[in-house]
């Protein structure tokens, strides 16, 4: 379900493209502050909250503590399909997930292969980094789990799903009441260069699940 991969994320469209004005900070007013938003698509005790749908179901689930999108969720796994982050309902053999931040269609996923708990802490935390993002001007980027790419020594963090010619690296920079993050844009064959920084309208994060059940 998440972007696994750098090479998922991007497919071809071209450098110069008008959709590339969005990261240069000027096409648009820059807020006053970054936009914080914690999400999740049911409420304190599991159940779905109004403006959320299932729209897919997956069977023969597990789940692992520890989401690589949120930290304080899941990362569930059925069949050949990893989808995080993912937060225990109030049935304890489902959690609901989604793929983004913003979105709000659900795949609810039976577990019934068990949770691993180890870890487990439903304390909040904003995280080291954001979930996804959204550049001043309203092109939204996904946080790419696993394995990614490296522009010079930092890691590709970013994929910027309808401008896939530039991404988003390093890390974001959180000291000044506008956040800031490298930029990067594709020279061909998914070989990047790093291309100044983007402003950042709102960045999106997990809000811990419940604890999951084997009983």
């Amino acid at each position: 379900m998440r972007r696994m991969s750098v090479v998922v994320v991007l497919s071809a469209l071209a450098i110069g493209s008008p959709l590339t004005a969005f990261f240069s900070g000027n096409a648009v007013a820059t807020p006053a502050t970054t936009t914080v938003t914690h999400v999740r698509p049911v409420d304190a005790s599991g159940h779905l909250l109004p403006g959320y749908k299932v729209t897919r179901r997956f069977g023969n689930a597990n789940c692992l503590f520890g989401s690589e999108a949120t930290g304080t969720a899941y990362r569930c796994f059925a069949g050949n399909f990893v989808i995080d982050p993912c937060w225990v309902t109030d049935d304890p053999a489902y959690v609901d997930c989604l793929s983004e931040g913003w979105s709000h269609s659900v795949a609810r996923l039976h577990v019934t292969k068990g949770y691993d708990n180890s870890g487990y802490t439903r304390a909040g935390s904003r995280g080291k980094y954001p979930w996804d993002v959204e550049v001043v001007g309203g092109i939204r980027c996904g946080w790419l789990q696993g394995a990614s790419g490296v522009v010079g020594k930092y890691r590709v963090d970013y994929g910027c799903g309808k401008t896939p010619k530039t991404v988003l690296i390093g890390g974001v920079d959180r000291s000044k009441p506008v956040w800031t993050i490298r930029k990067a844009h594709d020279t061909g064959n998914y070989h990047y260069k790093q291309d100044g920084r983007a402003k950042l309208a709102e960045a999106w994060y997990g809000k811990p699940s419940r604890k999951g059940s084997n009983s």
